[in-house]
């Protein structure tokens, strides 16, 4: 991987997008990047083995240049992508984004502000907005992050900046989670670790539904959700501790569920 910079000079930051089959959107994602009252510092689009001629074939046409590279790999899913992306950047933190959601100008120059202020956060997110469906644009009502209960459920949508010494050192994304909820997982392993989380208040991050939306293919699969979370995924055992801290969690959610 490429070395960090962050010691002695203003931090920096690069934008991931994987693209696996589709470049619909990819343009609009793009300019909401390009947007960024702090233009990032490099921009990697990862091709995630993509079959589809169409898709191919607009990635050729991406101007490369600017800070944008194009990485090319063999299909490994979203977290094998943002892995292969993270191997090309020589910056300190990392937006990760996919290739249908949007940003808010003002989001990566607020998130950077808390990292470069804290060094004891590793993550930073905001609040977010569902959009793209006949139900039209709603708040996406998550709680607030809390180091306790997110062993239950996650709270921290996929589009954070993520400080990448802290990324690193839990080993990034575990790229055989191909089911979903890969970024649950990465949180609960850099909360173990001791890792910061800052929420920002304002919603910057756009998340468009659509029927192939990852969120609604893993919500409405009870295999997809029982391979992920079952207790001989690699889910459980990344890191086996975290249940263990918080079994005393998981013990007042069944008493309650029990009095019900």
């Amino acid at each position: 991987m490429s070395p960090n910079i962050e010691e002695g000079s203003a931090l920096t930051y690069g934008v991931v997008i994987p693209v696996f089959n589709r470049h619909e959107y990819l343009e609009e994602a793009l300019s909401s990047v390009r947007a960024q009252t702090l233009p990032p510092d490099q921009i990697v689009l990862v091709d995630d083995g993509s079959s589809r001629e169409e898709t191919i074939e607009f990635l050729d046409r991406i101007d490369q240049g600017g800070g944008i590279s194009l990485v090319r790999i063999e299909n490994r899913g979203p977290g094998g992508a943002f892995n292969a992306g993270r191997a090309e950047l020589g910056t300190d933190a990392m937006l990760f984004l996919a290739d249908d959601d949007l940003i808010a100008p003002e989001y990566a120059e607020e998130a950077m502000s808390v990292l470069a202020a804290d060094r004891s956060v590793g993550v930073v997110y905001c609040n977010a907005v569902l959009f793209g469906d006949e139900q039209g644009e709603r708040p996406w009502l998550l709680p607030p992050y809390d180091p306790r209960t997110i062993v239950l459920d996650n709270m921290v949508h996929a589009a954070a900046v993520v400080r990448l010494r802290d990324y690193d050192a839990v080993g990034g994304y575990d790229q055989s989670l191909r089911s979903g909820r890969e970024d649950h997982d990465l949180w609960l392993r850099m909360t173990a670790a001791g890792v910061g989380f800052h929420r920002l208040e304002k919603p910057m991050f756009r998340y468009r539904q659509t029927p192939g939306s990852v969120n609604r293919q893993f919500g409405t699969s009870i295999e997809r959700m029982a391979e992920t979370y079952g207790g001989s995924s690699r889910f459980v055992v990344n890191d086996p501790a975290v249940a263990g801290i918080h079994a005393t969690v998981l013990a007042a959610l069944v008493s309650r569920i029990r009095v019900r």
